[in-house]
């Protein structure tokens, strides 16, 4: 039996990762202004969170919380969430 090529949603958690040398600033930013624009006031909460996130890791924690909440309310919404960490990981040093 051949083997199915990957999907997008195969791969989309790949896609959803930081790398490690990004700028977390940058990162904060992109991330905070895609919850509010997606879910509008009630991606407050999660901009508030993704605003105290210090690092590469707390961010990624963040962004699978992201990733969560869009699957749930929002799956059509997964290519854009894709094109803001490509963004955030080109700032990778």
């Amino acid at each position: 039996m051949a083997e199915r090529p990957p999907s997008a949603t195969d791969s989309i958690s790949e896609r959803l990762r930081l790398k490690p040398g990004i700028s977390p600033s940058q990162a904060r930013f992109a991330l905070s202004n895609f919850c509010l624009d997606v879910f509008g006031a009630a991606g407050q909460d999660l901009a508030s969170v993704v605003e105290f996130c210090n690092d590469v890791g707390s961010l990624q924690m963040a962004l699978d919380t992201i990733r969560s909440e869009m699957k749930k309310l929002h799956p059509e919404k997964r290519p854009d969430l894709v094109a803001v960490v490509r963004e955030i990981n080109e700032t990778d040093y």
